[in-house]
This record gives structure tokens, sequence and C-alpha cells, in this order.
């Protein structure tokens, strides 16, 4: 098995993991660390390799991830065990301090650690995708929604996604 990328954010991370003995015909693919399945949700790409969605959690690069195939767990049985690795630590992970609406089409988000590479970043707001993202620097990332940022009359969260192009 290997896993990749190596690090990523606490608060979740998407992963490719790729191995044997699991496949399209697989009921069920995880990754477990400290006898807790870790992938929130999974989707199997192809015969060995699916997409881990990890839930909120930090983990220590030096913690053993084993895999999870139709309810039997696995160890790392790659001859390099650093690509069985994953570390999402809370002091590396970005953070969001504040969200302000700025226009009618536009939030901009501000925190510390947030990835500044503007195409790796997607921002949504019930379900509607931003059509427009920029960064400064790390520290503030602004959302356009071509249609106008989507109204509610509940509280909700508007959430930013930070994609590190995997293997």
């Amino acid at each position: 098995m290997s896993v990749s990328p190596n690090t990523g954010s606490s608060g979740g991370a998407r992963l490719v993991v790729t191995g044997v003995g699991f496949g399209i015909n697989s009921s069920s693919v995880n990754l477990e660390h400290g006898g807790e399945n870790i992938c929130a949700s999974t989707e199997i790409t192809a015969y060995g390799s699916f997409i881990c969605y990890t839930i909120a959690k930090e983990i220590q690069s030096s913690d053993e991830l084993k895999l999870v195939v139709n309810g039997s767990s696995f160890a790392c049985a790659n001859s390099n065990a650093s690509e069985c690795a994953f570390e999402a630590l809370d002091a590396t992970s970005p953070t969001v301090s504040g969200i302000t609406l700025l226009d009618s089409t536009t939030l901009e988000f501000t925190g510390t650690g947030l990835v500044d590479t503007a195409d790796s970043i997607n921002c949504n707001m019930l379900g509607v995708t931003g059509t427009g993202v920029s960064s400064d620097s790390g520290t503030k990332v602004t959302c356009t929604f071509a249609k106008g940022v989507p109204a509610t009359d509940s509280d909700v969260t508007p959430t930013l996604v930070f994609v590190v192009n995997a293997a």
C-alpha cells in the first residue's frame, strides 16, 4: 500500500491510496489509525486505487496506518514503510479566523496557513461552488459566486477545500 500525499490537514484531507487486494468489487475500503477508520468517505477509482476523504483528526507520521478491506485490517506490506506514512498535525493545518461578505458576489476568508495557489482551492456554500478563487500569500482567500453568494435564512458556514494534486 502507498498513500499520497504524505501530509495533510488535521481538519480533513484527500488521499490517494494504491495497493493490491481491493478493487471495484470490494464492498468497502478504508484506512485505520489507532483502531479507528479515518476515511469519512471513499471512492474506488480502479483496481488497486481509491480516494479517501479523511475525518478531522491529528495523525503523527510515526503512527501506523492500516488498510481495511471488507472489514479485515492489513498492516502496510510495502518494502518502503514511509510510503504508508501520513501526517496531519493541528500546528501545520490551515486555520480560518474570519469570513467577510465583501459584496453580493464575493466572500473573503482570512486566516493562517491558507494555500496560496488559487487553482488548488475550491469554495462551496449551500452546494454552490464558487466560480473564481484568488489567494493572497496564505492569509486571504477570496471566492466569487457568478450568480451571487447563496442566501439563506439560517446560519450556514461556507467551506474551503485545499486540493493537493496527488498521484
